[in-house]
């Protein structure tokens, strides 16, 4: 009803609107602009109203990383895991992780230099500092990170998605930076030495801020390919060899690694030529895969030549480059708590400048 009788109001009016065109015409088009103007006005305003309502607050956004810290020191896991969304590909190793650590270490944390950088109603980013001590618990190297937590609503409320860190500073106990000159920690680890030769590539390799574990270590085998632009240096514990190891500690370097490959799909291509060339039985696996980084872990066992053996690795870019760091142990399959232990110590290795 409401067409028709607009419709009727327009023809009983058009005669007077002829009588006064004359008079009206440059008023009716002022007004008809200015009304135009309102309208036009309005949506925009409308419309950044409603885009405006799912942004939130610099302070909603920060209050999720306070009660993240809150609930890790208070070691209550499911007031952690209640941050983190429920979508995130890191879920369910992150509540492994934790429920590890709380069961063995109380941690003195302390959260600085936050700073919402980004934010969208679909997305946020937050970059921060981190320094955590040891106040119990097993062998741990104190530190100061350097990151940011990439979060995203879910049902209403907003959850750490994704972390990344930028740098890692090591700290003595009493919260003093540790010198690394040699790029691998631990005690008496020989400097880096890749032998003679031009290496390109090495010095890549050599700016990544990483630590295998409290035991000794040397690098035993360096190699890079030029035309292809990827090198590899391999880690052995002191008294063995590339030849014959029991644990294995290997970097790969791929120049502009990014520009041609996804960790999503490197890792299937690994999983792929992995079954290739193993004729015995495998479990494949990966997790906690994102745009930049990814994890995988395999177990061979009951090949013709292939020693039974356990690998978790991480695939990680810095800048346009591309690593992947693996750690390999011969024999049985590691236990949770040993597989995690190296897990977190794959997701501290970082690339320094």
């Amino acid at each position: 009803m409401k067409g028709r009788r607009k419709l009727f109001f327009r023809i009983i009016l058009l005669g007077f609107f002829l009588l006064c065109i004359g008079a009206c015409s440059s008023e009716s088009e002022k007004k008809s602009q200015v009304d135009d103007e309102k309208k036009e006005t309005k949506q925009v305003e409308d419309k950044k109203a409603k885009k405006d309502k799912g942004i939130p607050t610099d302070e909603e956004l920060i209050a999720v990383l306070d009660k993240n810290l809150e609930t890790m020191q208070a070691g209550d896991i499911e007031g952690y895991m209640s941050t983190i969304h429920d979508e995130s590909p890191s879920y369910e190793s992150t509540k492994q992780l934790i429920e590890q650590i709380a069961s063995q270490y109380t941690f003195d944390i302390e959260i600085s230099d936050v700073e919402v950088v980004e934010k969208s109603v679909d997305e946020a980013k937050v970059t921060f500092t981190q320094r955590t001590m040891k106040v119990k618990g097993p062998e741990y190297k104190n530190n100061e990170v350097k990151g940011y937590h990439i979060l995203k609503p879910y049902k209403g409320k907003w959850k750490i998605y994704e972390s990344a860190q930028s740098s890692v500073q090591y700290l003595d106990e009493n919260g003093n930076p540790v010198e690394d000159t040699s790029g691998v920690t631990g005690p008496d680890v020989p400097a880096f030495n890749p032998g003679t030769g031009d290496n390109v590539y090495f010095s890549e390799i050599e700016k990544l801020n990483f630590t295998i574990d409290e035991r000794n270590w040397k690098l035993d085998y360096y190699d890079e390919d030029t035309n292809n632009g990827m090198a590899i240096a391999e880690f052995v514990l002191e008294n063995e060899t590339v030849e014959n190891w029991s644990e294995l500690y290997t970097i790969h370097y791929y120049e502009d690694g990014k520009l041609y490959s996804t960790p999503e799909s490197f890792i299937s291509n690994m999983d792929a030529a992995i079954r290739e060339e193993v004729t015995g039985q495998i479990d494949f696996q990966s997790y906690d895969v994102t745009a930049e980084e990814g994890f995988y872990e395999f177990y061979i066992h009951d090949d013709q030549i292939e020693q039974n053996q356990h690998e978790v690795a991480r695939l990680f870019y810095a800048g346009d480059d591309m690593f992947l760091v693996r750690y390999t142990r011969i024999g049985e399959p590691m236990d949770d708590a040993t597989k995690m232990k190296w897990v977190t110590s794959l997701k501290q290795v970082t690339a320094g400048q």
